[in-house]
This record gives structure tokens, C-alpha cells and sequence, in this order.
């Protein structure tokens, strides 16, 4: 057993508490909180280090995946990251859509830009042909295109003449000037705003912990 004391330990909870002391049975944390109070863990056995003020946080390594909003988009959401081609990205689009009747609004991540075949990315027309009535806003796999059916483009005022922000593209078509139904680092156009409910949140973090 080993209990650190005189640390600054980094507990990243959600009050973000500092703490002094930490101790360990075996391979479980078992006490995190004052010197004090870590008097109890100390035995005749016991490992003491003195940290001297030096930082202790948690270990956990994450490599730039956003496993806590990928989760979510697991379980709620259109989840595209395992689709390659276009036809397996429009069938998992379509399953959810048909297996989710009662969602105003189809939010999804994911989808790889190579699977439309053009630099511009997939197009509006697609997403239509599976639902022309509700929004489907799709992000990306790398974070920096957002596909749109029709409806999501209309009901967030962008038009074929709206200007994209500084470094951003309006993808068009370019024999008529049409939206194409993608926006590359222009999502600061999108007025709509996806939110999900606590019990969600919750769950997801259960999820990927898991």
C-alpha cells in the first residue's frame, strides 16, 4: 500500500478540487483528500512518499478522439464512422431516420468526405431522397464539413448568395450556381444548435467509461 501526502493533486471532479494526499491499495485509488485525513491508510507497511508540493493528476491519455461527444453520437445520434462508401453511408443514414419517426431534427457525425467522389463533398440531394421534410446536419469525420439536406440549409437561412466566413466555403454547384449541400469550415453559419437532455449526458459517459 502507498499513500502520497503533501501534493498538489489534480482531481479534475467537477468542483475541481485540489487535494494533498492520495491513497493506493494495490492497483485501486482509495482516498483522495487532506493530509489529515489520509492518517487512517497509514500502516506499519505502508509506502509514504512526501511529494513536497509537486503535481499529481489523473493518467488517463487521450489522444484527440472527443470519446465523450463520439459516445453520445453513438447512441443518439447518426453515427457514420464506420461507413466507408457512399451506398453504406445513405443505408445507415436511412435506417436511423426510418428507425427515429418522432426526431424534429437529424444530427449525425462521421461521414468521410472521400465516399462523395468530389472535392466539394456529398451532396444536398442525397439526404433529401431519405427525408425531404425534417433537417439532417451531418458532421464530418475530420471535424471541418458539415453536410445538409435542403430543409436544414433552409431552415438556417442559407441561400446559394450567403457569404461564408473568413477561410469557410459555401460549396456550390458549379454549372448553376445551386447550394451543393456542404459547408467546409463554415459551421459558424448553422443557427441551429444541437442540445441533449441531462439523462444522455449521463449515460454516455457510462457508456464510454465502459
Amino acid at each position: 500500500n502507498t499513500v502520497l501526502k503533501n501534493g498538489t493533486v489534480y482531481t479534475i471532479d467537477k468542483a475541481n478540487t485540489v487535494a494533498q494526499a492520495v491513497a493506493i491499495k494495490g492497483n485501486e485509488i482509495i482516498f483522495v483528500g487532506s493530509n489529515a485525513d489520509a492518517e487512517p491508510y497509514v500502516g506499519a507497511s505502508t509506502k509514504v512518499v512526501d511529494l513536497k508540493g509537486k503535481v499529481v493528476m489523473p493518467g488517463m491519455v487521450d489522444s484527440h478522439v472527443h470519446r465523450s461527444g463520439s459516445a453520445l453520437t453513438e447512441l443518439y445520434d447518426i453515427y457514420l464512422y464506420e461507413s466507408i462508401d457512399k451506398e453504406g453511408t445513405l443505408k445507415v443514414i436511412k435506417e436511423f431516420v426510418d428507425a427515429n419517426p418522432d426526431l424534429e431534427v437529424y444530427w449525425g457525425a462521421g461521414f468521410s468526405m472521400g465516399m462523395a467522389g468530389d472535392p466539394r463533398g456529398p451532396k444536398a440531394e442525397w439526404l433529401d431522397a431519405i427525408c425531404a421534410d425534417k433537417p439532417i446536419i451531418l458532421t464530418s469525420n475530420d471535424g471541418h464539413n458539415t453536410w445538409m439536406n435542403t430543409k436544414a440549409l433552409e431552415m438556417n437561412d442559407i441561400t446559394k448568395d450567403t457569404a461564408a466566413p473568413t477561410g469557410g466555403t459555401v460549396q456550390k454547384d458549379p454549372a448553376t450556381g445551386e447550394l451543393w449541400g456542404n459547408l467546409t469550415d463554415a459551421d459558424s453559419l448553422i443557427s441551429m444548435e444541437q442540445t441533449y437532455e441531462d439523462w444522455q449526458v449521463t449515460e454516455s459517459k457510462t457508456y464510454f467509461q465502459d
